[in-house]
């Protein structure tokens, strides 16, 4: 049985090095591509990146791909030119023994929406980075508005919340993000949320007419447990809007507000 194996391996090598050298051969014998494929290890359920803009950003280094010599194709450059579109987190372009040029790449997935004191908007995608708001697709996602300003000049590059060049502030909103992100009824509950000149963070629900001061980011999810029970033991559907105010901020205790 070894010996089978032994001879299987060695025509596998032998096969394999045959199709390389052919490979090869025919980078350098004056081959052309003959298609470009664009494939997505990461695909969000709504896309932000189209094969369009993956082909218009190949265009920005070699104007016609099919057709063009295969040894002439810079896989480094365009891997850059694909890259620098602010809603792809990586790419690697490679060619392949069929003569095909292959686009791989994987999609930022943005889980939130930031708007500024200024008024200005940007996307935070899971990995923390931030990307301009998308001019054609539309996103349904929580906002997180407030006291914190956006480098806009810098969304094209997709900065990330913890760069020198952030505001602090952008750190402490990712961990909130990340915090409600965990749990899908804080994701539907927490449509929208104030950070507040004091860096208190307040939500205003979904469901009931009172807002949520959750405080600062210190402890959260232990503050949104105990949220979620009082929820669970303390309200019940004939007095969600009994309240004006829920406030968790303070170490084991919940303070309510009536109307």
């Amino acid at each position: 049985m070894n010996k089978v194996l032994k001879i299987i391996l060695i025509i596998t090598a032998v096969a394999s090095t045959a199709a390389l050298l052919g490979f090869v051969s025919a980078m350098h014998s004056g081959a052309t591509c003959n298609d470009v494929i664009v494939r997505y290890s990461q695909k969000n359920d709504v896309s932000l990146v189209t094969e369009t803009d993956v082909l218009h950003s190949l265009s920005a280094v070699h104007k016609d791909i099919e057709g063009h010599l295969l040894h002439e194709l810079d896989g480094r450059e365009m891997e850059r030119s694909v890259r620098s579109n602010p809603y792809i987190a990586s790419a690697r372009v490679y060619k392949t023994i069929n003569r095909n040029l292959v686009v791989e790449l994987r999609e930022r997935l943005p889980f939130i929406r930031l708007i500024d004191r200024h008024g200005n908007s940007a996307l935070l995608d899971r990995d923390g980075f931030l990307m301009p708001v998308h001019k054609t697709v539309p996103l349904r996602l929580p906002i997180v508005s407030g006291n914190f300003s956006i480098e806009t000049g810098q969304l094209a590059e997709s900065y990330h919340a913890l760069d020198t060049i952030a505001d602090s502030a952008l750190a402490e909103i990712y961990s909130y993000a990340q915090e409600i992100s965990r749990d899908e009824f804080w994701k539907v509950q927490f449509q929208y949320t104030e950070y507040s000149d004091t860096g208190d963070f307040i939500a205003y629900p979904q469901v009931g007419s009172h807002r949520i001061v959750i405080g600062e980011i210190e402890k959260m999810r232990t503050k949104l447990e105990r949220l979620k029970i009082f929820y669970d033991q303390g309200l019940n559907s004939s007095n969600w809007n009994k309240y004006s105010s829920i406030n968790i901020k303070y170490k084991d205790q919940i303070v309510c507000t009536k109307k």
